[in-house]
């Protein structure tokens, strides 16, 4: 498509115009991580090189919208918060697990390719006060995996958002282990959470 013919392109609200580009621009982060180039990004996004400038001021401007795209959980809270209600306690955690690690692998994959080519991730952090972006992120994940206990919370022994650090801090770890069944992986270090690492016994039961 000529350049001509991107400028011809429907007009848009300058926040959809931003919001589109950084769609467009985040699958080549993937690929080449700071060394992308906007003409890239503009192709990609099906616009004018000159577009981009006209809603973002520069490349880096373009990056740390990437990278606070990437930190924004608003859509993978909301899988979290719709999780069927009435499946069991172990299930659900299990399912919403699985989605925690999802997003946070993808944004961790786009972010080491970022730090491979020489970005300092500091220099793109999306809040004025660095780390706050981050420490937010796992805020806000940390409050859905809690609210995935659902009406089982009454039933715990510690409170449901110390349950969702522990799951939190366990799945961290998981996610450096590829070579395991991932699904199963989860769901055990569930349901040692849940029941405890020592093995019952009948005396324990009749006591």
């Amino acid at each position: 498509m000529t350049e001509a013919r991107r400028r011809r392109s429907p007009a848009m609200s300058a926040d959809k115009r931003r919001a589109a580009i950084v769609d467009a621009a985040l699958p080549l982060l993937a690929e080449h991580g700071a060394t992308v180039t906007t003409r890239q990004i503009a192709l990609a996004a099906d616009v004018a090189e000159g577009t981009l400038f006209r809603v973002f001021p520069d490349k880096e401007a373009i990056l740390r919208a990437c990278v606070g795209a990437l930190l924004d959980t608003g859509a993978v809270t909301a899988e979290i918060r719709a999780l069927p209600a009435d499946a069991a306690l172990a299930d659900r955690l299990t399912d919403a697990a699985e989605l925690f690690l999802a997003h946070f692998e993808r944004a961790g994959q786009l972010m080491h390719a970022l730090v491979t080519t020489g970005q300092d991730l500091r220099e793109l952090d999306p809040d004025d006060d660095p780390g706050s972006a981050r420490t937010a992120y796992f805020r806000e994940m940390r409050a859905a995996l809690a609210e995935a206990t659902g009406t089982e919370a009454a039933a715990l022994r510690i409170e449901p958002e110390e349950l969702a650090a522990m799951l939190l801090g366990q799945l961290m770890g998981l996610h450096l282990d590829q070579d395991q069944d991932r699904r199963n992986a989860v769901r055990r270090r569930i349901d040692v959470l849940l029941r405890g690492a020592l093995a019952r016994h009948e005396e324990d039961d009749d006591g």
